[in-house]
């Protein structure tokens, strides 16, 4: 029987969870970020800001807190080490398309951002089929914390259009970029190796 990507990766992510004892409270909220997408993308589209902005800011924090868990408590897995990026493409990828389809960022932009993940989890794929878990590195974070700032401060914006916002969200939007790129050709050379 043809098995189906995500089937596979299911699996995968099953097996992670079964072999290094992963329902822990860092993964806990890294799950629950996921969830919290669905949500963060139908208040953004309903035209409901403030609380789009809410979501977003609790999905960031979660971000921040089962990383310092984990570590604090030596609760770092497998299962952890795949998720959590993973959890933080969703949300961000999440959050720029829905800027797209409210014009206020550019299409070019979600372009490099997707392109990126997609190399990243690419990378990451065929780690796993050898048995190797990526853990997300420095650049990686700068990455995304610079993508959820410039979130943020588009959602500030859609929220009080004001010129001086405008002109802020747009310069992290362009950080942010610089740092996707950056961060995707660092992980693309420093796993080199995968492609031998």
């Amino acid at each position: 029987m043809k098995v189906t990507f995500l089937g596979w990766l299911a699996r995968k992510i099953l097996i992670f969870n079964m072999e290094d004892n992963s329902i822990n409270i860092p993964n806990i909220l890294t799950i629950s970020r996921v969830f919290m997408v669905p949500f963060f993308v139908f208040l953004l589209n309903a035209n409901f800001n403030i609380w789009a902005l809410v979501i977003f800011i609790l999905a960031s924090i979660t971000d921040a807190i089962d990383g310092f868990v984990a570590r604090k408590y030596n609760l770092i897995t497998n299962f952890g080490k795949f998720l959590d990026p993973l959890a933080d493409k969703v949300l961000t990828i999440s959050a720029f398309v829905c800027f797209l389809k409210l014009n206020i960022t550019n299409v070019w932009v979600v372009l490099i951002i997707i392109t990126r993940e997609f190399l990243v989890m690419f990378i990451r794929l065929m780690a796993m089929q050898n048995k190797i878990v990526l853990a997300a590195n420095l650049w990686g974070k700068i990455k995304t914390i610079s993508q959820m700032v410039a979130c943020i401060f588009s959602m500030l914006y859609l929220i009080s259009p004001v010129i001086f916002l405008k002109y802020i969200y747009e310069i992290l939007i362009y950080i942010s970029v610089l740092f996707t790129i950056l961060s995707g050709g660092i992980y693309l050379y420093s796993n080199k190796k995968l492609f031998e």
